[in-house]
């Protein structure tokens, strides 16, 4: 039914471009728009589609050690055909925690939810959420779809109805601007066919520890405290060199009045004798 409406715009396209010349990209162009409005707007099967959820898990439990268990996760996680993207292991003065990022096929999820459980000791918490993206799915195919053969039309106009560089130029342009829409919407199909086909397990072990106080700051060796010692000294000598140098006038004021008042001492002491 489309490809008969396709022809049929390209012939009332045609018999107007005869009719009126003056205008015939203007016409083609509408004929083309009306096109697209009207099958972009058919309201798509939405019960013959398979649903495409998206799954995603928030897992966080203590394990009785990090480093075996992390071990374990990952044969868990291989098995399962899952794959680690991120590991962040850290510490602080009461656990040592690791921070996983697990994508695994969806038909794999609750499966494997199960199996990263048998590695717990005490579970925090398990939240799981999904997210029906099936509307928007089919709505992008659909679209796509009428993108698709919109660019195939104009390319068509380009070969056999456009008799000027200015209907050249006009028809190259809507078919880059029907290109970028197209890869656009290419991409955001990938992105969700992907988060569909693996789903996300944010999970988190931890170990507990007997608690102790971090060191305050870190501690030097003795040998380097004596050279950092020999340094400091250093530094002052050359730090008061540098006030004595700047304050010269006033000391070479100070040690002429210091000469002059022995000088006037010895002359009295003189007449005394």
């Amino acid at each position: 039914m489309r490809t008969l409406f396709i022809i049929l715009v390209l012939i009332s396209s045609t018999f107007a471009c005869e009719q009126r010349a003056a205008r015939p990209m203007r016409i083609v162009a509408d004929s083309v728009a009306e096109f697209e409005s009207v099958a972009t707007n058919v309201s798509p099967k939405v019960e013959e589609q398979t649903s495409q959820i998206i799954k995603t898990a928030n897992y966080r439990f203590q394990v009785e050690n990090i480093d075996s268990a992390t071990k374990k996760i990952k044969q868990i996680v291989l098995k399962r055909q899952g794959t680690i993207a991120n590991m962040n292991l850290t510490s602080s003065s009461y656990e040592i925690s690791n921070q996983l990022t697990i994508r695994v096929p969806a038909k794999s999820f609750e499966v494997l939810l199960d199996e990263l459980g048998t590695q717990s000791i005490y579970m925090d918490y398990k939240r799981i959420s999904t997210e029906d993206v099936t509307e928007e799915y089919i709505d992008i195919e659909i679209r796509l779809k009428t993108k698709r053969e919109v660019r195939d039309l104009y390319i068509e106009i380009l070969k056999t109805k456009a008799k000027t560089v200015e209907d050249v130029l006009k028809a190259e342009e809507q078919i880059r601007i029907i290109q970028e829409e197209i890869e656009a919407k290419e991409g955001r199909l990938k992105y969700l066919t992907s988060k569909v086909a693996e789903s996300t397990i944010n999970l988190e072990i931890y170990q507990k520890l007997e608690y102790h106080e971090k060191p305050s700051e870190f501690e030097e060796p003795y040998i380097a405290r004596i050279k950092q010692g020999f340094s400091n000294g250093w530094s002052i000598v050359k730090g008061s060199l540098i006030v004595l140098i700047n304050l010269w006038p006033l000391v070479l004021i100070g040690g002429l009045m210091y000469w002059r008042r022995n000088s006037i001492k010895k002359f009295f002491g003189r007449k005394k004798d």
